[in-house]
């Protein structure tokens, strides 16, 4: 949302709408506890009829009855450290708990949800792939998009001939040693990937080559290495074949499933 105050690496704070590329913002990466200044790699908006989450927070826990809010869409992932994983915003509960900057908890004390005609705004940050949001005085630790969000965007950059018949996927998962592991998956034969969605391809991301579907290539690749499956998005709604695969497997759709 507009306004939304990113924590850079200096200490400061920016409105989202304001940051440039380039800009370096605090990035946590919640598996290994590793903070570092990362990069701003590309500025993300859209408008339209979006689906919105206010999430009020305590901010002073037993000190006071002080609260901070911040709006985001539905789908962007929030940082639960109890479940030891990321949460989409529609899906957060009164009683979680969020990461900050500072490496303590910041409890959820309402959520409330609507949809409104607005811009929204997110980043693309440089390798770790998260940046903090200020809520009341607190940063709180997001992830800069969904798989969803992820998958849409390689869906995008298909040629449009192949938008219809070829379907691109994301997943996250865990690994053994409690590491994020980011999968991209595809619909075409061999994992093939297309120019402009090879070139989307970004730093740590491992590409499932497997036959099918693309979010049942991801969940096989993932499978043979290790990774528990957390959450898996598609550039298309997720067939019912798909939707089944998902929930046996563990996971949950970060994209809308086909009717």
């Amino acid at each position: 949302m507009p306004g939304a105050a990113v924590l850079l690496a200096n200490g400061s704070s920016k409105p989202i709408e304001k940051i440039k590329i380039g800009d370096l913002v605090v990035a946590t990466d919640p598996a290994s506890g590793r903070t570092a200044a990362k990069a701003v790699t590309r500025l993300i908006s859209g408008e339209g009829d979006k689906n919105l989450v206010r999430i009020t927070v305590d901010a002073d826990g037993a000190h006071g009855d002080r609260t901070g809010v911040l709006v985001a869409t539905d789908h962007h992932p929030f940082w639960v450290p109890e479940l030891h994983r990321w949460v989409d915003a529609t899906d957060l509960q009164r009683g979680q708990w969020l990461q900050t900057s500072a490496g303590t908890w910041l409890q959820v004390t309402a959520i409330t949800r609507w949809i409104q005609h607005v811009r929204v705004h997110n980043l693309t940050v440089h390798g770790i792939h998260t940046y903090y949001v200020v809520a009341g005085n607190t940063p709180v630790l997001v992830h800069n998009c969904g798989v969803g969000e992820r998958a849409a965007e390689r869906q995008n950059a298909l040629p449009a001939g192949s938008q219809g018949r070829v379907t691109m996927g994301v997943g996250e998962g865990v690994d053994a040693s409690g590491a994020t592991r980011t999968v991209v998956g595809t619909s075409e034969a061999n994992g093939y990937l297309r120019p402009g969605v090879r070139d989307m391809i970004r730093p740590g991301e491992e590409v499932a080559t497997g036959p099918g579907h693309a979010e049942t290539s991801i969940l096989d690749y993932m499978k043979a290495n290790g990774i528990t499956p957390g959450k898996i998005g598609a550039g298309r709604p997720i067939c019912p074949a798909c939707a089944v695969a998902i929930d046996e497997a563990g996971a949950v759709p970060g994209s809308p499933l086909k009717r």
